[in-house]
């Protein structure tokens, strides 16, 4: 089953923005919806940076 805005999985309230969804589109993942979008645009308009800065940039910062 493929996951998309219009077909979420139960349980998951996809208007409303996780941080870790947001994290999830700044690193290019497909596990975020328009609401994740929409949040991580409104914040990288506050501080352009900001999707650059949360990337792994080394061994040491990736998350395993």
């Amino acid at each position: 089953m493929v996951v998309t805005d219009e077909n979420p999985p139960a349980g998951i309230d996809v208007t409303r923005p996780s941080v870790a969804r947001v994290y999830d589109y700044w690193l290019g993942g497909k596990n975020n919806f328009a609401s994740d979008r929409d949040m991580g645009g409104r914040m990288a308009g506050v501080n352009p940076a900001l999707p650059q800065l949360v990337r792994p940039t080394g061994e040491g910062r990736r998350i395993r």
